[in-house]
C-alpha cells in the first residue's frame, strides 16, 4: 500500500494544476450580466389589443390645386354673402321659332323636290345631266340646312345658380331642351369645372331706336313705326343668331361630355366677373 501511494502521488500532482488552470481560465471569461429589472419584450404580447388600421382621409383623394381652391373659396364667399343667381339667359323664343320655321321649310322644300318631280328619275329623257345633278344637289342642300337649323339651338344654358350640396358650394346649371314645355336638364358641378372657351362670335350692336332702353316716342305714329320695325327686325336677327351662333360661348361642364352654349347677351352677376373668377377659361 505504501508503494502504491508513492506511485500515485506524481500523477495527482500533475492533474491538480491542470484542473486549477481550467477553473482559473473559466473564471476569467466575462459572463453576461442578468438584468435586474423585469424583461421588456420588443413585440407586443398576444393579449394586447391590435392597433386600428389607418384609413385614408376623404380630403386626400380630393386634393385641389391652388387655383381650384381659390375658385372654390370664391364661390363659398359669394354663397355666404347671400348671392345665388349668377346668370340668367335672355328669351330664346325667337331662336327656337326661327329654328322650327327654317327647318320645316327646308324639309318641305327638299321633300317637294324629291317627290313632286318624279319624271326627273327617268334616265331615258333628253334632259342634260347637269339638270339632274343640280336637282339632286338641291335636295341635299335643303336637307342639310334643315338639319343644321334643327340642331343649332340644342344645349342652351338657361340659368346658373349657387347651391349648397353636402356642405359644399356648387354650381347648378340648367340647360334648355330643344322641345318646348319640357323641364331643362340640370348639372350640379364644382365651380372650377365650368370650363369656358376663350373665343366666341361677338354680337352685333342693335340699332339704337330698337333698344328697350331707348326713349319712347312722343307721337303715336313714331311709336307705331318703332313697333313695326321691331317686328320686322327681330325675326331676321333671330335667324342670324341661329345660323352664326352670334354671342354664344361654348362651355364644357363635364370631362369628356359635349359642350353647351352660354348666351353672353344675358344678365350676369357683377357683369360676369363672378363667373370668370369661379370658372376656368380654356386657352
Amino acid at each position: 500500500m505504501a508503494s502504491l501511494s508513492t506511485s500515485v502521488r506524481p500523477v495527482l500532482r500533475l492533474r491538480l494544476p491542470i484542473r486549477c488552470s481550467s477553473r482559473r481560465s473559466a473564471s476569467s471569461i466575462p459572463r453576461p450580466k442578468k438584468p435586474t429589472g423585469p424583461a421588456k419584450s420588443a413585440l407586443p404580447s398576444s393579449s394586447s389589443p391590435p392597433l386600428p388600421k389607418q384609413r385614408p382621409s376623404a380630403t386626400s383623394s380630393t386634393l385641389l390645386t391652388p387655383e381650384s381652391s381659390q375658385k372654390q373659396w370664391y364661390a363659398t364667399k359669394l354663397f355666404n354673402q347671400g348671392q345665388r343667381e349668377i346668370h340668367r339667359a335672355p328669351s330664346h323664343t325667337g331662336i327656337l321659332g326661327a329654328s322650327y320655321i327654317l327647318a320645316g321649310s327646308c324639309f318641305i322644300t327638299s321633300g317637294a323636290l324629291a317627290f313632286s318631280n318624279l319624271w326627273l328619275y327617268d334616265e331615258t329623257s333628253d334632259l342634260p345631266g347637269i339638270v339632274r345633278i343640280g336637282w339632286r344637289l338641291g335636295i341635299i342642300t335643303f336637307t342639310g340646312i334643315g338639319c343644321l337649323a334643327l340642331l343649332r339651338p340644342i344645349n342652351l344654358i338657361k340659368s346658373i345658380d349657387l347651391v349648397n350640396s353636402d356642405n359644399v358650394v356648387k354650381l347648378l346649371v340648367q340647360v334648355r331642351r330643344p322641345v318646348p314645355f319640357v323641364r331643362p336638364k340640370q348639372y350640379l358641378i364644382p365651380p372650377y369645372e365650368f370650363r369656358m372657351d376663350q373665343t366666341f362670335v361677338a354680337p352685333l350692336e342693335e340699332p339704337e331706336y330698337l333698344r328697350d332702353d331707348a326713349p319712347e316716342a312722343r307721337s303715336i305714329l313714331s311709336s307705331l313705326g318703332r313697333r313695326i320695325s321691331q317686328a320686322i327686325y327681330y325675326p331676321f336677327a333671330a335667324t342670324r343668331r341661329l345660323m352664326t351662333l352670334e354671342g354664344f360661348m361654348y362651355v364644357q361642364l363635364k370631362e369628356g361630355a359635349g359642350k353647351v352654349k352660354l348666351d353672353t347677351q344675358g344678365t350676369f352677376s357683377k357683369q360676369g366677373k363672378d363667373l370668370v373668377q369661379m370658372g376656368t377659361i380654356e386657352l
